[in-house]
């Protein structure tokens, strides 16, 4: 039986019965989202996601800001087109960046895993990925999470950040700063935990680059974990038969066998013409 979940703060807390009366109070009779906000000249707004204005402590102004930067970079980047898009380097990124969907929290939240710190970079370059190309990646697996996996609008998740064997502390302190600043801009409230796991001695220089981009809301969910402390704070977390034995639990699947992973693996095979 799993544990019972850790209790919301009294801030994520008002923030939920916000997000709710949000998006309850705009929501069609079909269940799509429709505009919220003023109406002027016989014009609706165009819908703001409750999420930006929760991460803006209820300011519907900047939380319409927000998501117009955030609707800027989509249209320039692709993004609402990129789970339709032929992902040809998926294996290859998949070779030389181990990460993985992985089970569920004890509040049946989707968990992810990265190592970070076992980029092959040398063999990146060789295979001619470039970062650009590892970020985009890693956009597409947040789409795919969201899109597939956690589909409900203010749905959280579990990040699970491997920073052991880091040899290039540049190239790594780099990708982990990128992929922090798109998900604090432009994946607001969706994280519920981030465990940061075996730091070294170089974390301190890299966490300073890299604290910088991370809005407040999101470091304050931020736990960074060395030695006995990794298990502990998993296994608060996650219950023991769904954490990967490397983190002290006693799942019995393997890391990247997952039932969420072979779906990903599916969607990019169909996207690849290879099914």
């Amino acid at each position: 039986m799993a544990a019972a979940a850790q209790p919301l703060s009294p801030r994520e807390q008002s923030l939920s019965v916000l997000g709710n009366q949000l998006l309850q109070a705009h929501i069609s009779p079909r269940g799509s989202l429709r505009g919220f906000g003023e109406f002027g000249g016989g014009q609706q707004v165009e819908v703001v996601p409750p999420r930006f204005v929760m991460a803006e402590k209820g300011d519907l102004a900047k939380g319409r800001a927000r998501w117009e930067e955030t609707k800027a970079w989509r249209a320039s980047g692709g993004i609402d087109t990129i789970l339709s898009t032929p992902h040809p380097k998926f294996d290859l990124i998949k070779s030389i960046y181990p990460h993985c969907f992985h089970m569920r929290s004890k509040e049946g939240l989707c968990v992810y895993y990265e190592k970070p710190g076992m980029i092959d970079f040398k063999r990146m370059k060789d295979l001619g990925v470039t970062i650009e190309e590892l970020l985009q990646h890693r956009i597409f697996l947040l789409e795919y999470q969201f899109t597939y996996l956690e589909p409900d609008e203010l749905a959280k998740a579990v990040t699970v950040i491997d920073v052991g064997g880091m040899k290039s502390l540049t190239s790594v302190g780099d990708f982990i700063k990128r992929v922090m600043e798109v998900t604090s801009k432009h994946y607001p409230d969706r994280a519920r935990y981030i465990y940061i796991l075996n730091v070294g001695w170089t974390f301190n220089a890299m966490w300073s680059m890299v604290s910088k981009v991370i809005d407040p809301v999101t470091r304050d969910k931020i736990h960074i974990c060395r030695g006995n402390a990794v298990a502990a704070e998993l296994l608060s977390t996650i219950d023991s038969d769904s954490l990967p034995a490397e983190y002290g639990g006693t799942c019995p699947v393997a890391f990247g066998d997952s039932d969420e992973e072979h779906a990903l693996y599916g969607h990019v095979k169909r996207l690849n013409g290879q099914i």
